[in-house]
């Protein structure tokens, strides 16, 4: 998000700066220092409101969650599977693809046990 409020706020400096060189240096160098933190702070107000907004329209759960509700993992391509039994999540990674799957307490052990059998590449943590 950062880069994103630095390239905003840049393009209106410069042309503001670019403006200002007809002045001269110090005009310029004087119109820098004044108006970019007071852009900066606007660009970053307005992308924060941006992003409270989307949550709020997505229910509170943030812009992640909007992004997709299912993701596919080919088992035959998983590399790596975590394991956390405590929160009872599986977590696989293949290239490019990173999935989370949640199982109830009284599956974890076939559920994990299950999709291990179906990975044969993968390395087991956990």
């Amino acid at each position: 998000m950062f880069k994103i409020i630095v390239f905003a706020t840049a393009m209106p400096i410069a042309l503001i700066v670019g403006l200002e060189l007809s002045n001269g240096f110090d005009a310029a160098l004087w119109a820098f220092t004044s108006t970019a933190p007071y852009l900066f702070l606007i660009m970053f107000v307005l992308f924060l409101l941006a992003y409270l907004l989307l949550a709020l329209l997505y229910g509170g759960a943030g812009l992640l969650s909007g992004s997709r509700q299912m993701l596919y993992s080919d088992f035959s391509k998983v590399k790596k599977i975590r394991i956390q039994k405590k929160k009872h999540v599986l977590y696989l990674d293949a290239p490019f693809n990173h999935n989370q799957i949640y199982v109830e307490q009284v599956d974890f052990d076939t559920v994990s046990a299950y999709i291990i059998a179906k990975c044969p590449q993968a390395k087991v943590k956990g």
